[in-house]
């Protein structure tokens, strides 16, 4: 696992040297959600959206809600 998460942060970082940094990060942050896909360890891709489950604010009792 180590192998691979060396290799999944060096591979953007020597080819954004080449290309522009977006055209590296749009090629590879899919790659690397795929890749720890294929290799069970999703644990290691960092959560998107609100923490709160697509919960409204008013479901929390927010005040204003």
């Amino acid at each position: 696992m180590r192998l691979v998460s060396l290799a999944l942060v060096l591979l953007p970082f020597f080819v954004s040297m080449v290309v522009t940094n977006d055209v590296a990060l749009i090629t590879f942050v899919p790659f690397a959600v795929l890749v720890l896909g294929l290799i069970g360890r999703t644990e290691y891709l960092a959560p998107c959206g609100a923490p709160d489950h697509g919960r409204q604010p008013w479901e929390h009792g927010y005040p204003g809600g």
